[in-house]
């Protein structure tokens, strides 16, 4: 159901994990709110999540629910791997600015004048 805005970071920050079993995803912006909180992801290889999350996601195709099921098993057994899963969400996150945005799209528009 719907959840107000102001109530995620709490959420995804007691969750054990995000987990996106979508077939086709847009930007991926649920999984970029739970890398901010330190949320590890497991999410579909079907989608822009890859590119998103980058290696700080574990990543199963949507027809296999035994690869997901294997990387909630391997998440809740391996707190190491839990632990650096999070911490390279929190990087990865880290590079999701808009001052990074504005830069890419001032490079790109001075490219367009040049």
């Amino acid at each position: 159901g719907y959840v107000p805005d102001k109530s995620l970071p709490v959420l995804y920050s007691a969750a054990e994990a995000l987990i996106v079993p979508s077939y086709i995803e847009g930007f991926g912006l649920p999984a970029l709110e739970a890398m901010s909180c330190g949320t590890a992801v497991i999410g579909s290889s079907t989608t822009s999540l890859p590119e998103i999350v980058g290696d700080a996601g574990l990543y199963f195709h949507p027809d296999k629910p035994d690869e997901l099921t294997g990387y909630m098993k391997q998440l809740s057994a391996n707190p190491s791997l839990k632990a650096k899963k999070e911490e390279a969400g929190l990087m990865r996150a880290s590079i999701y600015t808009w001052e990074e945005a504005a830069n890419i799209v001032l490079t790109a528009m001075k490219k367009l004048l040049m």
